[in-house]
């Protein structure tokens, strides 16, 4: 027993030594160096440091608006004008004072939405009759149509201001200068480890911290309040400011990324700028999952309710009554309606491509003659858009690995009680006036869709990435066979039928970005004024893999010269070269989806490619303001993030 005892010893020692050499070893090994710094190790430089050797790096400073739902909100309380101002909702709310104390029914100063606490009035499970109407009442928005300003029409009740997490007093020091606003959105304990796919744009923040960028300095994501009509949300004008200053931090022109709604907010800001400014301090717009030309999911929320958001037969979380006063009061749900674009551009050359493309598609055993008699006819403003001759979806079993569009049916939005609707203005406006769980503000929301000009694609005016998704099937179209009112009057959740499915992520079909990039690439090819070229790039795209990049400009940086389609991977592919040959014949890879692409670590050097365009500044070093502040002030405006918190003008 005694050899055995000491045998045992000797192991745990071997462990021991083993493991303290390892780790012996570990802190010798320096980490990989960052990409865009200049080939330095991030954590062997100070704040400073890590700025002027970006400035040095091959990369561009990154302006990234997140999608609708991807921002953390906030209430904040001012305990005295409510009580005061609105008596009913402060009683609902359950308190009754505004002095702290043993037994004291007060408010904190601020509360998390959706998900803060279990009895928080903020909380999306509010399971009583007085604590939904806090809820709504909290959240609720005000608007004065009669506002000249638009980003002054709206306003939060007496008493109670909403914005991002991080934009707070208690909140400021987990801000990450905006970053930690667009992370762990339900906000659940330990959420970061059990909810992967809650960190909305928490991944792709890691991954450009990775490669070298600072939140603040070189990378700025612009958390915004998505309830508010792109035509008034005050995340325009942040997104301009952003672009301005990151390019006088660095001297370098900045690169704009739109997820998702982010992009009408991104498009707008480009709007919104003159082309001279656009020329001197953009680099480029990479678009991804935009919903341009709408998405189904809005039309069925403001008229049926969305039932997901709720539990136990819809009494429990996001109720028909919430839903009501919050979506059917939230603008920017208007916004993602289903527009009349195809209706705009129906005489458009590009539109007579995609359409005559859409029939061709339809058409059963068309053979590869007929394609290139096609092709012969109508002229593709994209010249190597590829035709279902050539395979773009390969590994999935259930997926047409044909390169095929899979367009819906033109100007069709649904139907209600036999009657149809169209994407028309005057359709969509009868629909959601007769059967839209609140139609309050149905004329002032539809009026400020129009003045947003997401709809009618407006150039942007810089080189253009347009990322999509083709391979997942989304709902283009609605059908409510009883009047869907006489239900949601009644507080009851109204599901619709979807009888019309397209190609795209799920949620956006792949009409929107395609609309957009053809009709952006004919006008480049028109030669429009201020117009530049656009790379469709297709997730899940074997075919012609290569960078979006095709050229150089005078000082040899990496610029985008012709229209062109590429491909890109995704994790769909990996998981799929793992399966058994019965299994892939099964596999839909419609986990790489609309969310899906935030978590894409395969998709995720994608944006290394497009951010390395070779730009440094040796030229004219002096731009950058960076260089002339200290270590202190470059943490200072990291912590307090200016760019975002400061008052707009």
């Amino acid at each position: 027993s005694t050899q055995s005892t000491w045998g045992i010893m000797s192991f745990y020692l071997k462990m021991l030594v083993t493991l303290l050499l390892l780790a012996s070893f570990l802190l010798k090994v320096k980490a990989n160096p960052a990409h865009c710094l200049n080939g330095k190790n991030a954590s062997e430089l100070s704040e400073k440091d890590r700025a002027v050797e970006f400035l040095k790096g091959p990369c561009h400073p990154v302006v990234i608006i997140p999608g609708i739902l991807c921002t953390r909100l906030r209430v904040v309380i001012d305990c005295p004008t409510l009580k005061r101002e609105q008596p009913d909702l402060f009683k609902n709310c359950g308190w009754n004072t505004c002095e702290k104390g043993f037994l004291k029914k007060y408010p904190q100063k601020e509360y998390n939405i959706w998900f803060p606490d279990l009895i928080s009035p903020m909380s999306i499970l509010s399971v009583t009759e007085s604590s939904r109407k806090c809820f709504k009442g909290l959240f609720g928005l005000l608007y004065d149509t009669k506002e000249p300003n638009p980003y002054k029409r709206w306003k939060g009740k007496p008493g109670v201001q909403v914005t991002w997490y991080g934009n707070t007093d208690e909140t400021l020091k987990d801000s990450n200068c905006g970053a930690s606003a667009s992370e762990d959105i339900l906000n659940l304990p330990y959420g970061r480890k059990i909810c992967d796919k809650c960190q909305a744009m928490g991944h792709i923040r890691q991954y450009f911290e990775s490669i070298g960028y600072q939140t603040g300095i070189t990378y700025q994501n612009i958390p915004y309040d998505y309830r508010i009509s792109a035509a008034m949300n005050p995340a325009v004008l942040s997104v301009q400011r952003a672009i301005r200053t990151l390019y006088e931090y660095t001297g370098k022109k900045v690169i704009v990324i739109g997820y998702s709604m982010g992009n009408f907010m991104a498009l707008r800001a480009l709007n919104l700028m003159s082309q001279q400014e656009k020329d001197e301090k953009i680099a480029l717009y990479h678009s991804i999952s935009a919903p341009f030309t709408g998405s189904f999911a809005s039309v069925t929320s403001l008229v049926g309710g969305a039932q997901s958001f709720s539990a136990f037969n819809g009494q429990i979380g996001f109720t028909v009554d919430i839903q009501r006063e919050i979506v059917g009061n939230a603008g920017g749900i208007y916004d993602m309606i289903p527009s009349f674009t195809s209706q705009l551009f129906v005489n458009e050359s590009w539109h007579h491509y995609l359409s005559a493309r859409r029939e061709m598609e339809s058409l059963d055993n068309v053979s590869n003659i007929a394609w290139d008699t096609f092709s012969k006819r109508y002229k593709s403003p994209i010249p190597d858009f590829p035709l279902p001759t050539s395979q773009c979806v390969e590994d999935f079993g259930k997926v047409d690995p044909r390169c095929r569009l899979n367009l819906k049916r033109p100007y069709l939005l649904g139907e209600v009680e036999n009657r149809i609707y169209t994407t028309s203005s005057k359709d969509i406006k009868h629909l959601l006036l007769r059967y839209g769980m609140e139609n309050k503000y149905v004329e002032l929301f539809l009026q400020l869709k129009n003045e947003s000009q997401i709809s009618w694609l407006k150039n942007p005016g810089v080189q253009t990435v347009i990322t999509y998704m083709g391979h997942v099937w989304t709902p283009v179209s609605f059908k409510f066979k009883d009047d869907p009112f006489a239900k949601t009057n009644k507080n009851e959740f109204m599901p619709a039928e979807m009888p019309d499915w397209a190609g795209g992520d799920g949620i956006v079909s792949s009409e929107g970005p395609l609309f957009a990039a053809f009709k952006w690439a004919e006008e480049f090819n028109s030669r429009l004024p201020g117009a530049k070229p656009v790379k469709v790039m297709q997730v899940c795209s074997s075919y012609n893999r290569k960078s979006v990049y095709d050229g150089r400009d005078k000082e040899s940086r990496r610029v985008i010269l012709e229209n062109g389609y590429v491909g890109a991977p995704c994790m769909c592919e990996k998981t799929a070269s793992k399966l058994k040959p019965e299994e892939k014949q099964n596999y839909k890879g419609d986990e790489c989806c609309h969310s899906g692409i935030l978590n894409d670590s395969d998709f995720f050097p994608i944006f290394q490619d497009i951010v390395s365009a070779d730009v440094r500044i040796e030229k004219d070093i002096s731009k950058a303001t960076i260089l002339r502040m200290s270590n202190d002030e470059i943490i200072r405006l990291r912590n307090t993030c200016p760019i975002i918190r400061a008052p707009l003008d």
